[in-house]
């Protein structure tokens, strides 16, 4: 909604207003925030004017055949010429030296000029486009902002932690004899209320042969060993084994693999 005497606003920063009216719309400003605010944009019209000569506001205010887009439709601006028959109020007086709120008593006799009255419109209205395209950009700007750190927020705080899993920690089974065909790593965690046993095994024997193996689990204090899988394998093949074992880490002494004929050929010392 707007207020019908922002058409004033313009004329009070610019120091057109007579004293009586000048008087009258302070009292409004009191009571309309609306009208405050297009105050608080157009005063810092004085002072951009004051820093342009004449010729080169007349330049600006003629480039380009669409600046009449800027004034509404039926409004003759502050250059339109009186009817004929129409004198002007006797009892009118301009003050001289008054400019506005903000602006430097010396710009009044250049208020005065239509001339200068034209190009102070155009580039009043092109600085009201130019605080709105300004106010507007700040609010997205602040509004991207805000995004932002809530997306920085939930991802910092609001979610948790993950680390990849390196996985269970394989060690190489030492040879418990010479020349063995194959090579095994092996890796114990806990797991429940026993251990996960993990092994991976490679063959390297001669070609067209073939030799059957068994995984085994020593308990501690020389109890009876456990067979926790067995195979065969053949040259270049590769064999892993992950499974269960229900002694405890803490409870197991060693792990071997044996040959189909219970020789040990590799050894785990856990």
């Amino acid at each position: 909604m707007r207020c019908p005497q922002t058409i004033e606003v313009g004329a009070y920063v610019l120091g057109a207003l007579v004293p009586a009216e000048r008087e009258a719309f302070e009292k409004h400003l009191a009571n309309c925030a609306i009208c405050r605010e297009e105050v608080a944009e157009l005063a810092v019209l004085p002072g951009l004017l004051g820093r342009i000569d004449f010729e080169t506001a007349k330049a600006i205010a003629q480039e380009g055949e669409d600046s009449a887009a800027l004034f509404p439709i039926g409004w003759a601006g502050p250059t339109a010429k009186p009817e004929a028959d129409e004198p002007a109020p006797s009892n009118v007086v301009r003050p001289e030296r008054w400019a506005g709120p903000t602006v430097n008593a010396d710009l009044d006799n250049r208020a005065a000029d239509p001339e200068d009255s034209t190009v102070v419109s155009l580039l009043a209205a092109a600085e009201r486009k130019r605080l709105r395209e300004q106010r507007r950009r700040r609010i997205i700007t602040a509004g991207v902002g805000l995004v932002a750190a809530c997306l920085a927020l939930v991802i910092g705080l609001g979610l948790p932690k993950w680390t990849a899993d390196p996985g269970p920690a394989f060690t190489a089974m030492t040879a418990a004899a010479q020349n063995l065909p194959i090579t095994a790593d092996v890796a114990l965690e806990p797991q429940g209320g026993g251990t996960r046993l993990i092994m991976k095994c490679e063959y390297k024997g001669e070609a067209g042969t073939r030799r059957s193996y068994k995984l085994m689990v020593l308990p501690k204090g020389g109890g009876t060993a456990e067979m926790a899988t067995d195979w065969s394998a053949g040259q270049g093949d590769e064999f892993a084994y992950d499974g269960h074992t229900a002694l405890k880490q803490t409870e197991i002494d060693r792990v071997e693999i044996w040959s189909a004929d219970d020789r040990v050929l590799m050894v785990y010392k856990v």
